[in-house]
Formats: C-alpha cells, sequence, structure tokens
C-alpha cells in the first residue's frame, strides 16, 4: 500500500514536471511570436506611413506651388500694373498734336479715349478718376494670367523627398501646369496636375495621381486712382496764357512794371460822369453820359511810373500816361512801352486839368505833363481815339506799325428826346500839346471823327477832321456853337475857315498813301484826303471795320504781327457755323469758339477781332451784345476751395478774405541742390488785399488767383500768372482813378511778372479735390456736376465759351492699384486614380 502511494506520489512529480516543462515551452513560443509579431507591426508601420505619405506630399506640392506663385506675383506686382498703366495711360494721353485734339473736339464729348475711366464722387473729401472697377478688373487678371502663363506653364517641377525611418524608401513629386482646355475667353484659371509615386529601389509602395484648379482671384471692387497730368492741347487757357489779368485798373505810379507776356486788363469804364449844359441845342443836361478818358480807369502810368509790356497789351478801357494828379510832386517821364499790339478803347497821354481839379494852372511848363511818352512796336487798335491832350509838352506816342480806329461815329443817345452823339464812339486821332507829336509809321485807318471838349460846359464836338490837330480856339466859331459839322453860313475852318492858318500839319507824322479817314487829316505837313484805300463809298470801310464780309485784313495795310487765320473773321457775313463753335476754328488765335452773334452787325471784322482778343472780359448772348464780366461771374466756384497753408506735399494756399505771403517761404531744397521755388497756387476767395513780400528768395513760380487787390511789396519776380479781380466799388473821382484808387495791382519796387502757362501745370498736389476747382473756375474742365470724364474734358458751353485752353492727359499721369487683395487661390484637388 505504501509502496504504491510512493509510486503514485512519484508519478505525479513527473507529470508536473512535464506540465511545467510544457507551459514553459509554450511561454517561450508565445514570446518569440509576440516578439516577431511586434517587429513585424514595426515595420508594417512604418511601411503604412510612408505610403500614406504620398497623398499628402502630392496635395503639399499644389499649396507650396500656389505659394510660389503668390509670392512670385508679390514681387511683380508693380510691374505688373505698371504694364495696366501704361496701357491706359497710353489710350487716354494719346492727344499729343493739335489735329488729334480737334479731333477729339469734333466728337462733343462722345471720345473713346475716356470710355474705360469715370470720376467717382462718393469720397466727397477725395474724388478720385479711376478706371471702372469691371474694366481694371479684366485688364489685371489679364496681365496676371500672362505673367503665370509665362513663367509657370509648360515648366514641370520634378523633386523626391526620403523617408525618415526607413532606408530607401523615396517618394518622388512631379508637378506640372497647364491651360484649360478649352480656353475661356477671359481666363483666370489653371489645371495643376500631381503625380507622386512612394517606392524602394524598384518595389513602388503607393502612387498617388491629384488635379487641381488654381484660380487668379481679382477683387470685383479694385480700388484704384489715375493721378493725374495735364498738357494743353491748344493755345494755354485764357487767363494763363497772359501774365497778368486783371478785372480792375493796373494804376503804376513812381516804380517798374515789367510783364513779359500779353497784359489783359478789363479796367473801370463809365458812361455817366460829369455835369454840363449843351449851348445850342436847348437842352439842358444835368448829368451827361459821356467820360472824358481820365474818367475811366484802364491802364495808367502816372508819377513817373513805368510800364514794359514785352508782348500786346489787351484793355477794355483806356491806355494812358500822365503826372500830377491830387496836388502830387510831378515826377515827369512816366511811359508805357509795348513791343507788340495794344487794343483799347482810348490810347492817350492826358493832363491833370480839369475844371475844379486841384491843378487849376497848367499855363506853364511846371503844370503840365513833361517828358511823358508812349511807345508801341506793332500796332495800336482802339474803339475810340489815339489823342494828346492840351497840357501835355513834349511827350509822343509813337507807333511803329498802323493805327486803327474802328467806330464810325453812328452811335447816339437820345437825351430830353433829342438824338446826341456819343463822342466816344467817333474813332480818331488828334494831338493838342505843345511839342507833342503822335508817329504811325505804317499808316493810319480811322472810321470816324474824334469828338473833344471845345471850352468848359459843353458838349464835346465832333471835330471837321478825323486825324490832326484841333485847334483850341475854334471854340469861339458859330460853326461849332450849333452843333453842326458844316453849317452853311461858314465854311469849314480845315479850308478857309478864319483859323485855318493856325492850324499845325505836323503832330501827326504817318504814311498819308497807306491811311484811310472818312473826313480831312491833318498830317505829314499837309491837309488832305485819304479814301483810296477804300474809295469814296464808305461801305467797304465799315466791312472792314465792324460790319464784316471784308476781303482786307490787318497785314493788308502793312500791320506788322501774327495775323495769320483771320480772314474768315473779316470776310463773315453771318454763316451760323462760325458762330457755333464749329471747331474748324477752335486754333483760331482770334476766334477762341466765342458766341459772336451771327446777325449783330457791330463785332465782325476787326472789331470782332479786337473783341475776341479781349474776350475773357466779355459775355454774351447769341445775336445780343456784349455785356462785360465781373471776375466772380469769370471765375465761377473758388467759393468752394476750403481755406488751408501751404505745404510741400500740397502747395495750394487758400485765404477766406485776404492775408499775405512770403514768397521767400515757399522754396523747397531737393537732393544737392540748392532751394528753388516750388511751383504753387495762391488763392484769396475774398475782397480784402492779398500782399506778398519776401524775406528770402524772390521768385515766385506758379498761379496766383485774387478776388481782392494785390499788394507786391520788394523787388519780385513772378512766373506764371495773376489773375486779379481789385475792386468792388470804385471811384468816380478822376483824382482817385488816376492815382490808383480802382488799382487791382499796387506795387512797392521794381516788379517782373512773366508769363509760363506751364506753371499751372506743373502743380503737383496731393488734393486733387482743390486743384480741380481751380481748373473749372478757369474754364479749362468741367468736374463739377459730372462723373464722365468726356463731359469733364469738353469745352465748356454757354455765354462765358472757352476752348482754346483745353488740356489733356499727357504720359506724365500714373494709375494706382490697390493689389493687396489679390491672390491665387486653390479652388478645388480630386484624385485621378
Amino acid at each position: 500500500m505504501k509502496r504504491r502511494r510512493e509510486q503514485a506520489k512519484h508519478k505525479q512529480n513527473g507529470n508536473i514536471m512535464l506540465i511545467t516543462t510544457i507551459i514553459l515551452l509554450v511561454l517561450t513560443i508565445i514570446v518569440v511570436s509576440c516578439i516577431n509579431i511586434s517587429g513585424m507591426q514595426f515595420k508594417l508601420s512604418i511601411l503604412e506611413r510612408n505610403t500614406s505619405n504620398t497623398y499628402y506630399l502630392a496635395e503639399s506640392a499644389i499649396e507650396k506651388q500656389v505659394d510660389a506663385v503668390n509670392k512670385s506675383l508679390e514681387s511683380e506686382i508693380s510691374n505688373l500694373v505698371k504694364e495696366v498703366n501704361d496701357k491706359y495711360i497710353d489710350q487716354i494721353s494719346q492727344i499729343n498734336s493739335k489735329s488729334k485734339a480737334e479731333k477729339i473736339l469734333a466728337a462733343q464729348g462722345s471720345s473713346t479715349i475716356y470710355e474705360d475711366l469715370e470720376y467717382d464722387t462718393s469720397e466727397i473729401t477725395n474724388p478720385k478718376i479711376r478706371i471702372k472697377q469691371d474694366k481694371l478688373k479684366l485688364a489685371m487678371q489679364d496681365e496676371l494670367y500672362k505673367y503665370v502663363k509665362k513663367h509657370y506653364v509648360g515648366k514641370d517641377l520634378v523633386y523626391t523627398v526620403e523617408g525618415d525611418r526607413t532606408a530607401g524608401n523615396k517618394t518622388t513629386i512631379t508637378l506640372k501646369m497647364e491651360e484649360l482646355s478649352p480656353l475661356p475667353a477671359n481666363p483666370n484659371e489653371f489645371k495643376v496636375t500631381v503625380t507622386a509615386e512612394t517606392k524602394n529601389g524598384t518595389t513602388i509602395y503607393d502612387r498617388q495621381e491629384l488635379e487641381a484648379k488654381i484660380k487668379i482671384d481679382v477683387p470685383d471692387a479694385l480700388d484704384n486712382q489715375i493721378h493725374e497730368r495735364y498738357g494743353w492741347a491748344f493755345h494755354a487757357s485764357e487767363f494763363v496764357d497772359a501774365p497778368l489779368t486783371c478785372f480792375s485798373d493796373v494804376v503804376i505810379t513812381s516804380d517798374t512794371l515789367n510783364v513779359i507776356g500779353d497784359m489783359l486788363v478789363k479796367g473801370d469804364k463809365k458812361g455817366t460822369t460829369y455835369t454840363n449844359a449843351a449851348p445850342g441845342t436847348g437842352i439842358d443836361l444835368t448829368t451827361s453820359p459821356f467820360a472824358d478818358p481820365d474818367q475811366n480807369g484802364g491802364v495808367i502810368a502816372n508819377t513817373g511810373g513805368k510800364i514794359v509790356v514785352t508782348g500786346n497789351l489787351y484793355c477794355h478801357s483806356n491806355v494812358m500816361v500822365s503826372d500830377g494828379w491830387g496836388g502830387s510832386s510831378r515826377a515827369n517821364g512816366s511811359s508805357i512801352t509795348v513791343t507788340g499790339d495794344v487794343i483799347a478803347n482810348t490810347v492817350g497821354i492826358v493832363d491833370d486839368y480839369y475844371e475844379g481839379g486841384a491843378n487849376q494852372s497848367p499855363f506853364g511848363t511846371s503844370g503840365q505833363v513833361s517828358n511823358a511818352s508812349i511807345s508801341v512796336t506793332n500796332n495800336v487798335m482802339v474803339d475810340n481815339d489815339v489823342m494828346i491832350d492840351r497840357w501835355v509838352n513834349g511827350s509822343p506816342i509813337t507807333v511803329g506799325g498802323v493805327i486803327f480806329g474802328t467806330s464810325g461815329g453812328n452811335e447816339t443817345q437820345t437825351i430830353n428826346g433829342v438824338n446826341v452823339a456819343d463822342p466816344n464812339q467817333s474813332s480818331g486821332v488828334f494831338s493838342q500839346g505843345p511839342g507833342s507829336i503822335i508817329t504811325a509809321t505804317g499808316g493810319i485807318f480811322v472810321a470816324g471823327q474824334p469828338y473833344i471838349t471845345l471850352q468848359s460846359g459843353t458838349l464835346p464836338m465832333k471835330l471837321y477832321e478825323s486825324v490832326g490837330e484841333p485847334f483850341n480856339g475854334v471854340a469861339s466859331w458859330a460853326g461849332y456853337q450849333t452843333n453842326t459839322e458844316d453849317p452853311i453860313e461858314n465854311p469849314k475852318y480845315l479850308d478857309a475857315g478864319p483859323f485855318q492858318t493856325y492850324i499845325q500839319k505836323n503832330k501827326v507824322i504817318t504814311a498819308l498813301a497807306n491811311s484811310y479817314a472818312p473826313a480831312k487829316v491833318s498830317a505829314s505837313g499837309t491837309t488832305t484826303t485819304c479814301q483810296a484805300v477804300f474809295g469814296a463809298v464808305q461801305t467797304a470801310a465799315t466791312a472792314f471795320f465792324y460790319q464784316g464780309g471784308s476781303t482786307k485784313v490787318m497785314s493788308d495795310f502793312g500791320a506788322t504781327g501774327d495775323y495769320s487765320g483771320v480772314a474768315e473773321l473779316f470776310s463773315d457775313t453771318g454763316i451760323a457755323k462760325f458762330y457755333s463753335g464749329d471747331t474748324e476754328f477752335v486754333d483760331k488765335a482770334w476766334a477762341y469758339n466765342r458766341i459772336l452773334g451771327s446777325t449783330n452787325n457791330n463785332y465782325k471784322g476787326l472789331k470782332g477781332y479786337m473783341t475776341a482778343k479781349r474776350n475773357v472780359f466779355y459775355k454774351q448772348v447769341a445775336n445780343s451784345g456784349l455785356t462785360t464780366l465781373s471776375f466772380d461771374e469769370a471765375l465761377i466756384g473758388l467759393s468752394g476751395l476750403e481755406v488751408k497753408e501751404w505745404t510741400y506735399k500740397d502747395p495750394i494756399q487758400v485765404f477766406d478774405n485776404g492775408g499775405s505771403v512770403d514768397i521767400g517761404n515757399l522754396y523747397v531744397k531737393e537732393g544737392i541742390n540748392a532751394e528753388k521755388p516750388w511751383p504753387s497756387i495762391i488763392v484769396n476767395r475774398g475782397s480784402n488785399p492779398l500782399t506778398l513780400t519776401t524775406t528770402g528768395g524772390n521768385v515766385f513760380e506758379g498761379i496766383i488767383i485774387s478776388k481782392g487787390k494785390v499788394i507786391i511789396n520788394g523787388d519780385i519776380t513772378i512766373k506764371g500768372s495773376i489773375i486779379i479781380g481789385g475792386p468792388e466799388l470804385s471811384s468816380t473821382n478822376r483824382e482817385s482813378i488816376m492815382t490808383g484808387g480802382n488799382s487791382g495791382l499796387s506795387i512797392n519796387g521794381n516788379v517782373t511778372i512773366e508769363a509760363d502757362p506751364s506753371m499751372l501745370l506743373k502743380v503737383i498736389v496731393k488734393n486733387h479735390k482743390q486743384y480741380r476747382i481751380i481748373l473749372d473756375a478757369l474754364k479749362i474742365t468741367n468736374y463739377a456736376g459730372n462723373t464722365d470724364l468726356n463731359s469733364i474734358m469738353k469745352q465748356h458751353n454757354g455765354n462765358v465759351k472757352y476752348s482754346v485752353g483745353k488740356v489733356f492727359f499727357t504720359k506724365d499721369s500714373y494709375l494706382e492699384i490697390d493689389t493687396e487683395k489679390i491672390k491665387v487661390n486653390i479652388q478645388q484637388i480630386y484624385k485621378k486614380n
């Protein structure tokens, strides 16, 4: 029993050992298997990771390509903008000749060169000229597309990426960019194809093919602005073509005014001025409608003042030289010198003697005007007379060309039921002063006979001669007492009258063979008739002077100067297109596309030419008479300017109602160069004076516009132009008129004003709004109330019509575009396999 139990016990121990051994073997197998499985899992995880990355590497290639394109565009965008800039600037600046400008003007505001532009006024403080946004989007998109195509299409990108855990695993990426097929009308998308292949040696583990569309995104609202620069298409604007334009008088005393270029002055011109009676007419006049020359203003050199115009002098009122006035000391030597033409109402040297005046003792030379002069190189054209007063001693008027007087003496005014001839509407030439000679080298052509006041208290009476020296003693002759030209009971005093022998015949010197007058001419040592040029019938003469239909122009009579293109004006008989502003006449220096009135017979011929040259001061409804313009009527809109200080980046200074400018502060230093005047605009929109001084440089470059008087203190030079309104309440007192009481310009020093019409266009501004208001006021553009560029750039219409000063954009204009939101974006990505 015991033995069996022991045997059984030994047997159990053996089984336990066997089982334990088996278990250990199984555990060993399990451990080994786990080790093998984990190693396999490790290898599989690496392989899986490498194969899944193939897709992401392909996708990443597309993203990197788009990023590269965007960075390239960012660095190149300024050049792409320049391409768009050049396209539009070339389009709008193609007006590089007068013939092209005429064609554009002929289109009457329908030209296609501005069709892609608009004037955006939504930003009140900074309205912009810009490219229409839909047009600009396409243009910009086109440049971007061409750039991307050139640098990326057809240029495959191939690169390899190595696996990071298993040696030998490599992924090769191949990227291609192509245009879409079929190509749309305005392409802005590209196709991108990417192939990514992962392999080890020759074993391919994965291959991914992706395709994407990428798009050039240009915002619909692409903010942009054209910073405009202008050039003149024809002549410069009437206002800035002249260095000095003044709507009041210009009176210079003591100092010297030099004007280089044409001088335009309206001047104060009155009708009703003084009281007297008309003996022999039965009319008791309490107020006469007729003014003496010195009762009107204009351009006046007085008390030693000198005016030198290197150019033409165009004046609506009078051009006069004098001395004295108001009891002031006589300086003598006052003078006006003009190298071109003078067009005025009256041109004369006048004394300061009149009933009630400060000078009641003109009988000795100390009380007379002495050593004064008017010298004109070319021609003098007057509405009234060329004359020298009685108490003017040794003071000549010298004209190198021809004197023309256009008024025929047919203007009358009804006073108490009686028609009285207007003495200021009958042209003649006369000199009363001792030793004072009028010389017209080329000849004299006048349409009437002068009137003079022969004694105190009488109406001016018409002389029997058109040219000569009126003998003052003739006032006692009965023939003049009855205000009749040739009374039956008395012979003409020029022929056989009691004073015939007293008439001096050398007070006027001229070429008698090249002269015309309706009455006698006492000149060059004889009294004669000068009617051969037009003939005895006056219709040919009146056609030339003011009615139109003449075959003659000024140069046919020896007038020196540029009178090209005036034949239409002299020969015109009322054809409609001449007065409608037809572009055929747009480049005529005399025409200015004015509405002169096709049935108005008083503004044709020479009168029409003179009117056109002074047209900046006139307005007119077709077929009606002329009316003069005030400063406010001519320059509309200046009140819209905001008061501001001058800055270098915005060199426009605006005064509300007068002020002072030190022009030495308007200088700028650029680089290593010395300081120089910076082109600027100064505007005084109020009636108080604007004063110019200097504590540094003495040259101003730019434009000065002042409703009030301008005072210039110092020896200052202005290159550009000054436009002046002047005193609004003009004095009627002779002393005040002749000493500058109505003057819009006062100088203390030697002042030079030199024409440079380009100065207005050289002003570079930050605030285009202010600048455009000024251009509109000068009748150059039409920004106010318009958004269409054709309307903005076309000629002004209405009773005040200007067109010669048209401007067009130049190639210096440039386009600014906000490109911040322009990008290339991925539209979609999809797998091909």
